[in-house]
């Protein structure tokens, strides 16, 4: 995948990527940057497809760019990353200081809007095929409530990045309004939401993400606000 210029209809199309093939679409979130580059976010962590891990040469870092062999980097092990076929690791640049590529920050909620919408549809198929009382549970009024709840976030989230991407609160808003939604999605998945290899994984896996590049974006504007 090459570069995106990082128009609206651009971005969209990223997160429905991730929709439609989950963790491994993240490669693209990495490949906006080129060939053998991956993402860090402000703090140094990056969350990448084990391939894109491995080939990387160079990282793209608080706007800038740092050969791999010029960096410290610390493998951080997660068996739930491990499991999707993820890596992650800390970069350590010395005398670096936390920025935010606002680029960077746009491609990530767009990923991580695409990540919640997957454990919607997962969600779906799961509860598609459970009944109470031989009705449908979708058919329950809790139940129907609840998404009703779900999909007024995922529109309020959209909404967000199409209307508003250059605000200072965005990438913080986005991702506590994602992390609504995706603890609403667990809740109805009940104890099949918490099964290893399960749909627990991925809502498990969006959180990281939200706290790697978005959370932690929202924490470097505040720093760099207060300088």
């Amino acid at each position: 995948m090459t570069a995106l210029a990082g128009g609206p209809e651009a971005w969209s199309g990223l997160a429905a990527r991730v929709r439609a093939s989950g963790t491994a679409a993240l490669a693209d979130l990495h490949a906006l940057w080129g060939d053998g580059v991956v993402l860090a976010g402000p703090a140094g962590h990056v969350v990448a497809p084990d391939g894109t891990a491995r080939s990387a040469t160079r990282i793209r870092f608080a706007g800038s760019w740092h050969e791999r062999a010029d960096v410290r980097v610390e493998d951080l092990r997660a068996p739930e990353l491990t499991r999707h076929g993820l890596s992650a690791f800390l970069v350590r640049v010395p005398g670096a200081v936390p920025a935010v590529d606002e680029r960077a920050v746009t491609a990530a909620s767009w990923t991580c809007f695409g990540l919640s919408l997957r454990l919607l549809d997962l969600t779906l198929e799961h509860l598609a095929g459970r009944r109470v009382r031989d009705a449908p549970l979708l058919h329950q009024q809790l139940v129907k409530g609840t998404l009703g709840e779900i999909s007024i976030g995922h529109l309020t989230v959209e909404t967000l990045l199409t209307e508003s991407p250059g605000a200072a609160t965005c990438p913080v808003r986005v991702a506590e309004h994602l992390d609504g939604v995706d603890r609403a999605l667990l809740g109805l998945l009940g104890a099949h939401g918490y099964v290893d290899g399960g749909p627990g994984d991925l809502g498990h896996l969006a959180a990281l993400l939200r706290n790697t590049y978005l959370v932690a974006s929202g924490a470097a504007r505040s720093e760099g606000t207060a300088r």
